[in-house]
This record gives structure tokens, C-alpha cells and sequence, in this order.
């Protein structure tokens, strides 16, 4: 992704009695200065939180980010394939399942939340990926990188549309094979959700 502060990256939770996961941007002041968190729920009330070190996503700036959840372990944010933020206390054995979708650069239910830059190649696994495992995909830089594919329960490389049009409407395939595909909403003008799919088979 391509940072611009203040927003979600990828969520699916609700508010409280319906929490569930998300990783979000947050540039709200000194102590949250360009920071990635990782936010995952115990229960529907209950969430547990890790965020990368302060100025680990810089502005306008393609960045790899991963969350990794073992559980009764630990809850992991990584930047670029390194440890940024890492929690021990307080794991619980199992996440709680949100009823909500999951929404890429969005947050529908509450305001202010829309993703406000570039995101591409978004995955959801079904297991905590290795160390060497997030380090590949962070270094590789390249869409369609293979890893595990058995437990690849989501995959939008989000490349279903041609540069500079609108995605609105625009179906994004989920290349996992699970048959979650989305669909692109960007507002009452057609100018929130622009494809650049072409241009980034690839990314710096």
C-alpha cells in the first residue's frame, strides 16, 4: 500500500457487541505518528491491540504491512517484512467472528474511515505465517507471489479494472479460489475509487 495517514487499510468488525479485526493507519498526533495497529477481538466487546513503532509507515511511500495472530501466543504487526509491534499478554485461544464484511479501504459503518492512497495485493490466511513467510512476501514486491495456498482464504490483487477509471461497481475477484469477491463503492461521484490496476502488477 501506499500511505496516506489516517485510515483503514482492511477491516471486519463493527462497533462494540459486534468487534472483530482490522489493520488501520493512525497519524492523530505525536504518539501515533504514521503508525500501523493490528486490532483483534477476544469476544463482541473485547479487543486486543498491537501497533508498529512511531513513523514506521512513512507518508506517500509503498509499504508492506502484515498482522499475525497466534493463538494463545501473540499478536504481531510487521513493516516491510520486519517486527514493528508485538504483544505476549493476555492472547485468547480464539478470535472472535465479526457478522460484518470485510472492507479494503473502508469502514462503512462509522465515518472518517475511508482509506485516503493506494492498496494492492491484500490477503487473508486461515494460519499465523512464518517470520520468513511475511519477509518473502514484503520483499518480493510482486503480485501473485505463492505462499501456502492451502490456507489462503483471500486473495484480491486488486487489478479487475483499467488505470484511471472508476471502481465503482467494479467486481474484485478473490483469487484464493474461496469465491469472496467485493465489490468497489467509492460515493455519490464516481471520483473516491480510482483503478490503477496496470500499473502495479508490480510496486517500489
Amino acid at each position: 500500500m501506499k500511505i496516506l495517514p489516517n485510515s483503514s487499510i482492511i477491516v471486519k468488525e463493527g462497533l462494540s457487541g459486534n468487534r472483530g479485526w482490522n489493520i488501520q493507519l493512525y497519524d492523530d498526533n505525536a504518539s501515533f505518528d504514521n503508525v500501523v495497529c493490528f486490532q483483534l477481538a477476544s469476544n463482541s466487546t473485547t479487543q486486543i491491540e498491537v501497533c508498529s513503532a512511531v513513523s514506521a509507515a512513512p507518508a506517500n511511500s509503498w509499504i508492506h504491512v502484515a498482522g499475525v495472530y497466534a493463538p494463545s501466543q501473540s499478536i504481531t504487526v510487521y513493516v516491510d517484512g520486519s517486527q514493528s509491534g508485538q504483544q505476549t499478554t493476555d492472547i485468547p485461544a480464539s478470535q472472535f467472528n465479526s457478522s460484518r464484511p470485510v472492507e479494503i479501504g473502508s469502514r462503512t459503518d462509522v465515518t472518517n474511515l475511508w482509506y485516503d492512497g493506494l492498496i494492492t495485493d491484500v490477503r487473508v490466511y486461515s494460519r499465523a505465517l512464518s517470520v520468513n513467510e511475511i519477509e518473502t512476501l514484503a520483499k518480493s514486491r510482486l503480485k501473485y507471489v505463492g505462499i501456502s495456498s492451502d490456507s489462503l482464504v483471500g486473495y484480491w490483487p486488486l487489478d479487475d479494472c483499467s488505470d484511471g477509471t472508476s471502481g465503482d461497481g467494479v467486481t474484485f475477484v478473490d483469487r484464493s479460489g474461496s469465491g469472496n469477491n467485493g465489490t468497489g463503492v467509492d460515493g455519490a461521484n464516481n471520483t473516491g475509487l480510482t483503478c490503477k490496476g496496470s500499473s502495479y502488477l508490480s510496486y517500489p
